[in-house]
């Protein structure tokens, strides 16, 4: 399996090695990139064309073309050939370090990303400041990051779930490239959960199952997936690393993968779920795939600082008019962006995970119109069962995250879902019956515990280890007799095992003590 890995990741940094080949050959090669435009822009100020001609505000123009042009410098500009009055002009880009003043008609989903990016993009991109050479210590930083990843234990492989998610995707994106990377979009999916969701700037969506189980609708999701797409096809990462002259960034996060310390694959730590159950100790993770990544948050913000993805609030608010459109343009609930935000919300409320709240709550902030929309507005979109049954093994991972975090009502919220769905595995019964013990209701919260160890039991009888949690649990609720059953069950599988030889003694001691007092 390891040599497997290996091969996988040596092939997957040769292709990303070929794409970086590709990008600097088209940055050298001096050649001009043009793409056929047929937009109608009025003007919201008075902008300059070429012989020193002016468009007044108000104005009418036709944008027919908007080429790439790379000079002696290696710096790329956009320019756009304009019609103006039945003649055509040409109309710098690089006049204009911030959105250009256009108000840009579109018609369709390619007119409106064409149209996005020539009013947002083209501009910033067109700068002095903007050469392959940032680009390429960006490139070096996510490959170098890519490759850890894929190397490590917390690649999350699952060939439907990948081939559904590409489906949506190629519903959102445009069948045209517009920006400075040549690089088709890609999908890495990771179960680390110090990882987050993000957009890289060469193509690839780092997605973590967690979001997939946030979301409670394929709506959602989609409107999700937009929003970060979106900050590729707008080139927001290359906009921010050309304003970033800080190299010690970049030198700083390559120095992380070249020491090979900080990136150290390791096993999900056993937790003892329940604070005051001393003999409830022990990890359920064996019944979930994944590993982790030795990651703090840190690096994290070091990663999103190399790679240009510390996202602007500008930035934010335009992918957030991106996915109001996709949603709309492509049938689906017009309210998921603001349900999106609102169940994520919601979810991290239930065991008051302020840390991730205050995040949501700065991103929220940014796009002030949605603010009363989805505080003050109607409840969340209907749950989409279908959507569900699709990402339950997500929902499964990331309720054991949560678990482990100390976070039992929003892992019992998860499981649930599954559960309700009939799509429960092992795992989600024996996470809800750690979450009832956890969160200690009194002999209820047992009688329902061991209800679902019960349930796991019959998905997999085989399993000696859910019979050491009904023994666990059984002693730390007092009740003797069931643990000494569930002992005999556990030691009928495991004949000579020495941690049942040690639990028969603690249960006769302490069936003595009881019968003392």
């Amino acid at each position: 399996m390891g040599g497997m890995t290996h091969i996988a990741s040596v092939g997957y940094g040769l292709k990303r090695l070929g794409l970086t080949v590709m990008a600097l050959l088209f940055a050298f090669s001096l050649k001009a990139l043009t793409f056929d435009v047929n937009l109608k822009a009025v003007c919201l100020e008075k902008i300059k064309l070429d012989s020193k001609l002016y468009v007044q505000k108000g104005e009418e123009i036709f944008i027919r073309s908007m080429t790439l042009n790379p000079d002696e410098k290696t710096v790329l500009v956009y320019k756009l050939l304009v019609d103006y009055k039945g003649e055509e002009h040409t109309f710098n880009c690089s006049d204009f370090s911030k959105e250009l003043p256009l108000e840009i008609s579109y018609s369709n989903k390619e007119e409106f990303w064409l149209a996005k990016f020539i009013k947002e993009s083209s501009g910033p991109l067109s700068q002095k400041r903007n050469s392959y050479l940032k680009q390429e210590d960006m490139d070096n930083a996510v490959t170098a990051f890519e490759a850890t990843v894929n190397s490590g234990n917390c690649h999350y492989e699952n060939y439907n779930l990948e081939r559904y998610i590409y489906s949506l995707m190629r519903k959102i994106v445009p069948s045209e490239r517009y920006g400075l990377a040549r690089y088709n979009i890609s999908l890495l999916m990771v179960s680390d959960k110090a990882i987050p969701t993000t957009m890289l700037p060469n193509g690839t969506l780092v997605l973590n199952t967690s979001l997939l189980a946030e979301m409670g609708s394929e709506s959602e999701f989609v409107a999700a997936l937009a929003q970060h797409l979106s900050h590729f096809y707008l080139d927001h990462a290359i906009v921010n690393k050309m304003k970033s002259d800080d190299k010690s960034v970049t030198s700083s996060f390559m120095n992380m993968f070249q020491n090979g310390l900080s990136f150290a694959e390791s096993a999900i730590t056993k937790t003892n779920f329940i604070s005051k159950g001393a003999s409830l100790q022990g990890s359920i993770s064996s019944y979930i795939s994944g590993g982790s990544l030795a990651l703090s948050q840190d690096q994290v913000e070091m990663l999103k600082k190399s790679a240009g993805t510390n996202y602007t609030e500008e930035q934010m608010v335009s992918a957030g008019h991106v996915s109001k459109y996709i949603i709309k343009e492509l049938k689906y609930d017009e309210k998921a962006l603001e349900s999106m935000y609102k169940r994520k919300l919601e979810f991290n409320m239930l065991d008051n995970n302020m840390i991730q709240v205050a995040r949501l709550k700065k991103e929220i902030n940014a796009n002030k119109e949605l603010d009363s929309l989805y505080i003050f507005g109607d409840k969340v979109v209907e749950r989409d069962t279908t959507y569900e049954k699709m990402v339950f093994d997500c929902i499964s991972m990331e309720a054991l995250h949560q678990l482990e975090d100390g976070r039992f009502k929003t892992a019992l919220f998860l499981v649930e879902r599954n559960i309700g769905n009939g799509k429960a595995l092992v795992s989600d019964y024996m996470v809800k019956a750690y979450c009832l013990a956890g969160l200690d209701m009194g002999s209820s919260s047992y009688e329902q515990a061991i209800e679902c160890l019960h349930k796991a039991e019959d998905l997999a009888h085989w399993d000696s280890e859910i019979l050491k949690h009904e023994v666990n649990l059984s002693v730390f609720y007092g009740h003797l007799d069931n643990a000494a059953k569930a002992l005999e069950k556990y030691r009928a599988i495991e004949k000579d095992d020495t941690w049942a030889e040690l639990m028969e003694i603690r249960l006769r001691l302490y069936a003595g003590y009881s019968s003392a007092k």
